[in-house]
């Protein structure tokens, strides 16, 4: 059992009999008492079976036990605007030219919500159901340099592979591979080899979420090591769908990561871009409308 309340637990830096000091006193208590994640796991335990509800607001519970990441599930709920769309698709390929203009290789990847690959797992319809066709359609209109991960892994899907996890917001690292070698196709490299699937057991940061060491077994791919050259220089603009780094170690001989909210994009690019050759911007589906330069 493992309690994941994504916060610090009180503490008292010294006793006092002030009203400062009793509230502290009071704020551990709660946080500190006798069999407090017992009594917190069975709560969860009861609303999670027996209610069906999500002892958690950040996770939303489909059927069959299916969760989904709550800001996700959010970001579907309504159709995106189409200008806004617009707007933002025009700022990426301005951005690639930039990026070409200095001889260097950009690839935009767009990292689908977990709702717009399980949907029949939710407990109700969602009106934006079809954002990333939307959000795909604008990028191909203004020539951005990318592809359509969603067919990617909704082929994968219709063979009986799981592409993401039942207990996790993201792909499995096989839904990540398929991105992968896609993403190298953009910029003329070969993918990457794999000679098979095996079963592999994780838990979930969604089932974190909720207090349940939930583990799940999903596909990882055998990877044929010898099959990879490593080259490239590459700066990666990236999200949590690209926090594993086990494909770009194999694949890259110099690269970097920086989250593209951390900073302003092209500020970041034009001080790193003597450093690398290939560009690559990923950002999930649930955040394109924030994306900004």
């Amino acid at each position: 059992m493992r309690i994941e309340e994504k916060r610090d637990l009180a503490e008292i830096s010294e006793l006092s009999l002030s009203e400062q000091g009793f509230d502290q006193t009071t704020a551990y208590f709660n946080d500190h008492f006798g069999f407090r994640g017992s009594l917190i796991f069975l709560n969860n335990y009861l609303d999670l079976k027996i209610f069906k509800i999500s002892p958690n607001p950040q996770v939303v519970m489909g059927k069959d036990d299916w969760m989904y990441y709550a800001p996700s599930y959010e970001s579907n709920r309504f159709a995106v605007g189409q200008s806004e769309v617009e707007s933002i698709a025009k700022k990426i390929y301005d951005f690639q030219k930039a990026v070409e203009a200095d001889g260097k290789k950009f690839v935009f990847v767009l990292a689908p919500n977990k709702e717009s690959i399980y949907s029949e797992y939710l407990r109700e319809e969602l009106f934006g159901k079809n954002n990333y066709s939307v959000i795909m359609n604008a990028l191909k209109q203004h020539e951005v340099n990318t592809f359509d991960a969603l067919d990617v892994l909704q082929k994968a899907k219709m063979k009986g592979d799981f592409v993401y996890s039942k207990n996790d917001t993201h792909w499995t690292r096989y839904g990540l591979l398929l991105a992968i070698n896609e993403m190298l196709k953009v910029f003329g490299r070969t993918e990457i080899v794999f000679t098979g699937l095996e079963d592999t057991k994780r838990i979930g940061d969604l089932s974190l979420l909720i207090g349940f060491d939930n583990f799940e077994t999903v596909p990882q791919p055998v990877i044929d090591d010898k099959s990879v050259v490593k080259t490239d220089r590459v700066l990666i603009f990236h999200d949590s769908f690209f926090d594993n780094e086990m494909y770009f170690t194999l694949l890259f001989d110099n690269f970097k990561k920086i989250h593209w909210a951390a900073g302003n994009i092209r500020q970041e690019y034009d001080e790193l871009k003597r450093d690398y050759d290939v560009v690559i911007l990923e950002i999930a589906e649930r955040d394109f409308v924030k994306l900004d330069f």
